[in-house]
């Protein structure tokens, strides 16, 4: 799968997860349940899309 699909796709559902978490109003272990989860799934997002980057810098 390209990297750049995986990127985008890992920060959208990051994106969702943190607007689940602020919509809902939940407190306690499942807000850091899905707290966590959106800044994992954006943090492994945006280092695929750099890995991306880099890989077409590499290549022009």
């Amino acid at each position: 799968m390209n990297n750049r699909i995986l990127g985008l796709i890992l920060v959208l559902c990051g994106i969702c997860f943190l607007m689940l978490t602020l919509a809902l109003n939940i407190s306690g272990f499942l807000f850091f349940i899905l707290l966590g989860s959106s800044i994992i799934l954006n943090i492994s997002g945006v280092s695929a899309i750099m890995k991306f980057i880099s890989n077409e810098k590499v290549t022009c």
